[in-house]
């Protein structure tokens, strides 16, 4: 494949299942599309096994709510070409489910660290938690996104001191979640759980 345009793809002819079938998706690499009643793209996505990323999919509680969901797929041989391809599509067809949230890296003036100090509140990250209701692993997790598996420790474990926006805005377009199901405010005293 030297050239890809992805105006050339038209996913109503590609073959697709009902979402209640995924689990008879084909065991292959490739981009998969969530298409609704109304025959349009609602999400995008792309895996190295089509089958096992939609057994326990993070869209699929969004996508149930939608009527008549099905899943097409384009096969593709070359892996590499995966996240390129992916991105070019969800370029050209704009799905909604796909639209990330934009977060802009908020910088404390030396002035204003001493209050952070002193704040009786902490944020906690629940990544972990959204790795176990998914039933997936941290490597799994670093495979999936492309995400470093010391990011994702840092932020699983709480240990992380500032965070990534980059980062942040990759696992809620991986969770499908906002910020709010990400983070929580916890008073500084509260136990970890």
């Amino acid at each position: 494949m030297n050239t890809f345009t992805p105006n050339q793809v038209n996913p109503l002819s590609l073959p697709s299942l009902p979402l209640e079938w995924r689990k008879a998706l084909p065991d292959c690499a490739g981009i998969y599309f969530a298409i609704d009643s109304n025959d349009a793209v609602q999400y995008i996505g792309r895996s190295n096994n089509i089958r096992l990323r939609w057994v326990q999919h993070h869209k699929n509680q969004q996508l149930t709510k939608i009527s008549a969901v099905r899943l097409a797929w384009l096969e593709v041989s070359d892996k590499s070409l995966l996240a390129p391809i992916e991105e070019a599509l969800i370029k050209w067809f704009d799905p909604p489910l796909n639209r990330g949230i934009i977060v802009t890296p908020c910088y404390i003036k030396s002035s204003q660290r001493k209050a952070v100090q002193q704040s009786n509140t902490k944020i906690r990250c629940r990544l972990q938690d959204l790795l176990d209701a998914q039933e997936l692993t941290r490597s799994a997790l670093a495979q999936e996104t492309g995400l470093t598996s010391p990011a994702i420790r840092g932020l699983c474990e709480n240990t992380a001191k500032r965070y990534d926006a980059d980062t942040l805005a990759v696992l809620c377009g991986f969770f499908g979640c906002e910020m709010g199901e990400l983070f929580e405010v916890l008073p500084k005293d509260a136990e970890e759980v």
